[in-house]
């Protein structure tokens, strides 16, 4: 069977204002990179087919589908676009040592969750068969995470940070101010923005964990591997990772905060539900329910709002639009992985 791994797209970037097109490293490269060539960036977009392939547990590749980013011309992507732009960049003045710090940690990728399942697998002491279930699991979840992150992403074709900062002039938006000089503090991966799918498989990984362990509580350290290795961190929840992993992009620069947030955590919670129900043999050990196997639910269209206190979550209403609205029951809540207010505290993996 092919799964379409390595069919050939054809894609074209953009022009424009808000649409991708090759976009530099910072100089020097960070992390460093060998080839000058690729160190420079301006790469050519990676992988414009993966959406295409055929995704282990959903239903296809764009069974949860997301709202568009924030409009050029308005509030939001204004205020989203100067808050990267003073924290995200090689130089910041309001950056602190452990966001940059948390950048770092979290540029390993979807490896850092393989860490974190098997780190709480040994401390609980779960046998060979529980380990590997558990990991098998997640994997499939981040996979298809990456899958359908890619799908909407060559739908939207946003523009990454460093060009939008470069050209922020031409944007549209009397409150952004351009910084043609401007650079990432890490290197941005050669793809679209929008979404993050280093936020929604982070979502999708932390959804699985704590259904497959029972809870979303759970006390761990673990450390960064390449090219940033050796740092520590600790969590108390799947979840506080999961938020953590998403702000990281925004400290890295390469994501804004809308890109790295609400969206993808809606992607990753939705299709880590959807790997649990599909591929749990029994009903007693996948914690709150996920969306039914043949339940396409749809994206918040409507409301997202995150309720206070510890048991923070996503609050799913049904969508305005007519066909959206099947398999979705009315105010069906699902973890909040990421905040939905207040500072973001935020490879072509990403």
């Amino acid at each position: 069977m092919n799964d379409g791994a390595f069919r050939d797209v054809a894609y074209t970037p953009g022009v424009g204002a808000g649409k991708w097109r090759p976009h530099p490293n910072p100089v020097p490269a960070n992390p460093p990179i060998a080839n000058p060539d690729l160190a420079r960036g301006y790469l050519p977009s990676a992988t414009p087919g993966w959406g295409e392939v055929t995704p282990f547990t959903l239903l296809s590749a764009a069974q949860f589908w997301l709202p568009g980013p924030p409009a050029l011309t308005g509030e939001a992507y204004a205020r989203d676009y100067n808050e990267l732009k003073s924290v995200g960049g090689k130089v910041s003045t309001v950056r602190t040592d452990e966001q940059t710090q948390i950048a770092r940690f979290w540029f390993e990728g979807p490896g850092a969750w393989n860490t974190i399942a098997r780190t709480v697998a040994t401390t609980r002491r779960l046998d060979v068969t529980d380990s590997a279930r558990a990991l098998a699991l997640m994997n499939l979840a981040m996979a298809d995470a990456f899958i359908a992150g890619f799908k909407i992403r060559y739908v939207y074709d946003s523009w990454r940070p460093v060009t939008a900062i470069r050209e922020g002039d031409n944007d549209g938006n009397d409150a952004t101010v351009g910084d043609p000089t401007w650079d990432s503090h890490q290197n941005t991966p050669a793809v679209s923005d929008y979404p993050s799918t280093q936020s929604a498989f982070s979502g999708a990984a932390a959804v699985v964990l704590a259904g497959v362990l029972g809870s979303d509580e759970a006390d761990f350290t673990f450390t960064s591997g390449e090219p940033f290795e050796g740092i520590s961190r600790s969590f108390k929840s799947f979840s506080q990772a999961s938020r953590e992993s998403a702000d990281s992009r925004v400290y890295a620069g390469i994501h804004s905060a809308a890109r790295a947030r609400t969206g993808s955590a809606w992607v990753g919670a939705s299709d880590g539900g959807r790997a649990r129900s599909t591929c749990s043999p029994s009903r007693s050990d996948r914690g709150p329910a996920g969306p039914h196997p043949q339940q396409s639910v749809a994206p918040p269209t409507r409301t997202v709002s995150a309720a206070a206190g510890k048991d923070e979550s996503l609050d799913i209403r049904e969508p305005a639009e007519p066909h959206l609205r099947a398999g979705v029951p009315d105010g069906r809540r699902l973890p909040a992985l990421l905040p939905t207010t207040g500072r973001p505290t935020a490879r072509t993996s990403s």
